[in-house]
């Protein structure tokens, strides 16, 4: 996988499907080593573990500059969400970001990091150790070009049970 591309939210998914193997997984949790919980082990999985619903952050990205018109109609503007890495899904909604094609397909094609040479500020050396991965086309200069400069990982699932909500709220008491 490579931080700001597809391949981390498809090795979320291969995660999802990999844990959702074993019946007696009920709760899947996606921590970022930016995202840990402030509270010790045995509190958070108490937690976690008690709770009836999927906790997913979630918010309407008003910057803009994330969302690609190309997305749409699988992705209108008014369902493009942003929020944390950090999830937890109760096994059913787990069942539904690895059994999602569409979207997924979707953010394959369009959301993409875009790598320019102000966000590097010009140390490419670095910004590949960092775990960048770069091609020819990446490297653009202008603000323009950062329109569409897409994070994955911070959109995928809050995107996904947005476009879904009707369907999630029947179903699976979202």
């Amino acid at each position: 996988v490579a931080w700001g591309e597809p391949t981390m939210v498809q090795a979320e998914k291969m995660l999802f499907a990999a844990a959702l193997e074993d019946p007696a997984n009920q709760r899947f949790v996606l921590l970022s080593d930016s995202c840990v919980p402030l509270y010790n082990f045995s509190y958070t999985y108490t937690y976690l573990m008690g709770s009836p619903k999927s906790i997913v952050d979630s918010f309407t990205d008003k910057t803009e500059k994330r969302y690609n018109p190309n997305m749409s109609p699988v992705i209108r503007k008014d369902k493009w969400r942003k929020g944390s890495q950090w999830v937890m899904l109760i096994r059913k909604h787990a069942e539904v970001v690895v059994g999602d094609k569409h979207v997924f397909q979707v953010f394959r094609k369009h959301c993409k990091m875009v790598v320019t040479n102000a966000l590097l500020g010009q140390k490419l050396v670095n910004a590949r150790r960092l775990g960048f991965v770069f091609r020819r086309k990446q490297i653009l200069k202008g603000a323009a070009q950062e329109e569409h400069d897409c994070i994955p990982d911070e959109h995928y699932v809050q995107t996904l049970f947005s476009v879904r909500l009707v369907i999630v709220d029947k179903y699976f008491g979202f």
